[in-house]
């Protein structure tokens, strides 16, 4: 998909007006047909509500007037009219959709464009590789259209917000795959092509490496594996002026059965997204490659699969840690921790970051607080809190602070082992993971976000998100990053 940007719409295919209530009497001036059944359908542009002008106006063969708020417009609610827009240009073919100047004047015109791009390419994601027939697969668009007044810093920045969404969509793209495509050694191979289109640093730490580092919470996890574990480190040095570093680690297990702790089927369904902490993190650091984010950040990435078989690690075994630490491990389900242990060790001690974070579909637990629109978060810095809840309410990535004081890390103390891997008390598992983690971070200032609820929808679909992999994160690291 292309963004053109214009003065004035060349395309005269589908013609998209996005409109608020406080400026309906200037959308109503526009043209005559759009006056006409605007009255009849009594549109007042409600969120949600639109009229469409088959025949066309302001010379489009076909118009949409689509509302944005009755109240006061935000970008979030520009992005969902947005949606609305480019799913009904996909029902009727569309190869091309024109976005007029939006009339929302709660919005400044900068913000509402880099919404309409946003919202545009996530819109016009369709997962379709194994749809065999033709009829059954989506028209997708090929170029969205942007009409508006803007300097060049301002089309570079709607520029680069649409390349953002690509590289999210990238992300669902490995996500929604097969998890028998998608293993540890595809997400290297795509990595490896990564590092060398954008000119990311690589280094890759087979099964060999792992077990010098003693990294043995991670091979135990690893023993029952039909493909061998491996770590993917990538780095961007966009500023070799600072000593500032962020070292971000996802959680890859490209597929979860539960172990030996074994899942219910609905469960295991769709454990093909598990590893999409992962494949974030692989997005974020193209991103801040090609935009050439004046930051350093290093991107780790635990690759490995939990499955069943003679070899699988067992629960209530003690595991040692790359740290030293032993771990009690209480749940072969619990495998994301394990693995981010080692891994954020590795990140912390190899990098002397000024910032750690992880991300990962970690708990059940946080789908269970705060469902499939918000991701819970843990900081152990109170700035790193701010910019996270900053880049949430500025990108529509939502997400929730939890606490994270004394008496959750001492929950996590065991009476046979240094650590318990799981909680005592059932109902904290997404406080309980992120204090887990946090004994393995060397204290440095550290952020955990756990997506297991916004990474992947499993019901309806969202008015710019199809069901499936919603690549969640992607926009909301970068956003906190390059700032």
């Amino acid at each position: 998909m292309e963004l053109w940007l214009t003065e004035h719409a060349k395309g005269k295919e589908f013609g998209v007006l996005l409109a608020e209530k406080k400026a309906l009497r200037q959308v109503l001036g526009l043209d005559p047909q759009i006056q006409k059944i605007a009255g009849r359908e009594k549109f007042e542009a409600r969120e949600t509500q639109s009229i469409f002008l088959l025949n066309g106006a302001l010379g489009f063969e076909r118009f949409m007037v689509v509302g944005v708020s009755e109240k006061n417009a935000t970008a979030e609610k520009i992005r969902r009219a947005t949606g609305m827009a480019v799913r009904t240009a996909q029902f009727f073919k569309a190869k091309k959709i024109s976005f007029i100047s939006p009339k929302t004047p709660s919005v400044r015109e900068l913000e509402a464009g880099r919404a309409i791009a946003e919202a545009g390419v996530l819109a016009n994601y369709s997962f379709q590789k194994y749809k065999t027939k033709k009829e059954e697969q989506k028209s997708l668009l090929e170029t969205i259209e942007l009409e508006g007044k803007f300097s060049t810093g301002d089309e570079k920045e709607l520029r680069d917000a649409f390349l953002v969404c690509k590289n999210a969509n990238m992300c669902r793209d490995l996500i929604n795959d097969n998890s028998q495509t998608v293993t540890p050694a595809l997400i290297e191979s795509k990595a490896r092509e990564t590092a060398k289109k954008t000119g990311l640093k690589i280094k890759v730490f087979g099964e060999k490496d792992l077990r010098k580092m003693k990294m043995g919470l991670f091979l135990a996890v690893s023993q029952a594996n039909t493909t061998p574990p491996r770590m993917v480190v990538l780095e961007w040095n966009g500023d070799r002026q600072s000593k500032n570093k962020t070292v971000l680690v996802g959680k890859g297990i490209c597929f979860d059965t539960g172990g030996l702790d074994l899942k219910p089927g609905s469960s295991m369904e769709t454990m093909r997204q598990d590893m999409a902490g992962a494949a974030t993190v692989l997005g974020v650091l193209k991103t801040c490659a090609e935009l050439k984010i004046k930051k350093n950040i290093v991107g780790i990435l635990g690759l490995t699969e939990n499955l069943i078989g003679e070899k699988s690690y067992r629960q209530g075994d003690v595991l040692t840690s790359m740290k030293g630490l032993t771990v009690e491990n209480n749940s072969t389900d619990a495998e994301g921790r394990l693995v981010l242990a080692d891994c954020l060790y590795y990140g912390a001690t190899a990098f002397d970051p000024t910032l750690i974070v992880s991300i990962a579909t970690l708990t059940g637990n946080v789908r269970q607080c705060l469902g499939s629109a918000v991701a819970g978060f843990c900081s152990t810095e109170e700035r790193t809190a701010e910019k996270i809840m900053h880049a949430a309410d500025k990108t529509g990535e939502l997400a929730w602070r939890m606490p994270l004081n004394e008496d959750y890390l001492a929950e996590t103390k065991s009476q046979r082992a240094d650590l318990r891997s799981t909680n005592k008390c059932k109902t904290n598992g997404m406080i309980y993971g992120a204090a887990f983690l946090s004994n393995f971070v060397e204290e440095k200032p550290y952020l955990h976000i756990d997506i297991a609820g916004t990474a992947f929808l499993e019901e309806l679909p969202r008015a710019y998100l199809e069901t499936g992999a919603t690549g969640y994160g992607v926009r909301l690291l970068v956003e906190m990053l390059g700032k």
